[in-house]
């Protein structure tokens, strides 16, 4: 037969594991819950990816500096495709007249009009006309393969760093729920302490965990004002 003190710590041991039973259970379902939640809010002023994309390829330096230097050679091509054109001039003259008869009296005026369109086309040149349209090509393809390039590398970077900001957000409730965790439980194992269920090494230890839940906590936090600041840069903006 038990004692009835040490039927009462039983007991009372019983109900603390119960209670961490149903502790662990409802966190487990709270990421469940809050995804829920998210789902049904208005989430106006939540940056996207196809917002931070389209931020990216409007502010950034770089992309910037590449599209205009594609858009010059584009326009160096077109120029030199001209060439192969005719060249075209065309003038046009209008004189007005006035014939006087020998006793001053005037029998009116005439109205000349006068025009000319001459057309010239360059038959050969010893090639110079096709490696100058073949060399403006070239170079406009290649600053369009550099600015797709550059385009791609950019998308990539904006993923990456978007994905690292809701990586970090992730960890970070993660070490909030993990410090509330360390919490409860310090508290119950200064409660079992004391009426006697465990040692003074266990609320010690309990202690421990939770400052290191504290520490986690605070490295989330950073990693993500670092993520955000990677993604900022990428985007092009400079919060100075």
């Amino acid at each position: 037969m038990i004692p009835k003190t040490n039927r009462k710590k039983y007991m009372l041991k019983i109900f603390i594991n119960i209670s961490l039973i149903f502790f662990l259970a409802f966190y487990s379902l709270s990421p469940i819950v809050s995804r829920a939640y998210a789902a049904n809010t208005n989430e106006e002023d939540v940056l996207t990816l196809e917002d931070a994309l389209t931020i990216a390829k409007e502010n950034n330096k770089t992309l910037q500096a590449e599209y205009y230097q594609m858009q010059s050679a584009k326009e160096t091509y077109i120029q030199a495709l001209g060439y192969r054109l005719p060249n075209i001039t065309g003038s046009l003259n209008y004189e007005r007249t006035r014939p006087m008869s020998t006793n001053n009296v005037s029998y009116g005026s005439r109205d000349n009009f006068s025009y000319s369109l001459d057309a010239s086309q360059l038959l050969y040149d010893f090639g110079a006309t096709n490696s100058y349209i073949q060399s403006a090509y070239h170079s406009y393809k290649q600053s369009e393969k550099q600015y797709l390039d550059t385009l791609r590398q950019i998308e990539y970077q904006v993923k990456q760093s978007y994905l690292s900001v809701l990586s970090a957000e992730q960890l970070y409730d993660t070490a909030k729920e993990g410090l509330d965790l360390a919490n409860l439980v310090l508290k119950y194992t200064q409660s079992e302490f004391n009426v006697g269920l465990v040692a003074r090494s266990d609320v010690l230890s309990a202690e421990v965990e939770v400052q290191n839940a504290k520490i986690s906590l605070l490295n989330a936090q950073n990693q993500i004002k670092v993520n955000l600041a990677n993604l900022a840069n990428v985007l092009g903006y400079d919060p100075r």
